[in-house]
């Protein structure tokens, strides 16, 4: 009798400590369950804000990129704007050249005035009826003067009047 009383305490003891065991191990799962959500919650968070922060860097640098190549872009329209205004400021020399004395007196009789003296560059012979000085420092240009106010038929002042409408003209041309 002994012996079953202490087979049924061993028995249930063995009973006991599986239910105490598969308890710690129900209980040893629920915790690392737990602890895993965790872990995966930070896990998930710090993924987010690293990705912000690699997704932030990316654009800054796709900027960044943009700005460097509209730089480029900017700089060869300058240059192709400057390339035209060479071109034209030469044409505007060679047609001034060709047709110095008709501009010229297409100016003067417009002008209507006789009182008036003509700068024109040193070297140039002109057939008007008007007082005339030859300039040495006068050049691809004239000079109409009054007493009241002057003309100065040159490349820089026509680019000054039309540089604008050129500079548009031309952008329209080059957009791509």
């Amino acid at each position: 009798m002994v012996e079953k009383l202490v087979n049924k305490i061993i028995e249930e003891a063995k009973e006991k400590s599986k239910r105490i065991i598969e308890d710690g191990k129900k209980e040893f799962e629920k915790k690392l369950e737990i602890e895993k959500e965790k872990v995966d919650k930070e896990f998930e968070d710090r993924l987010k804000v690293e990705k912000k922060k690699i997704d932030e860097e990316i654009e800054r640098e796709i900027i960044n990129y943009k700005l460097e190549i509209e730089k480029e872009i900017l700089k060869y329209k300058n240059q192709i704007v400057e390339k035209v205004f060479e071109k034209l400021e030469e044409k505007f020399n060679k047609f001034l050249d060709e047709n110095f004395e008709e501009i010229l007196k297409n100016f003067v009789e417009n002008i209507g005035e006789k009182d008036i003296q003509i700068i024109v560059p040193e070297g140039k012979n002109i057939n008007l009826n008007y007082r005339f000085l030859n300039n040495k420092n006068v050049k691809n240009s004239f000079k109409i003067k009054s007493k009241n106010w002057e003309i100065d038929f040159s490349w820089g002042n026509i680019k000054k009047i039309f540089e604008d409408d050129i500079k548009e003209k031309i952008n329209e041309l080059m957009k791509f």
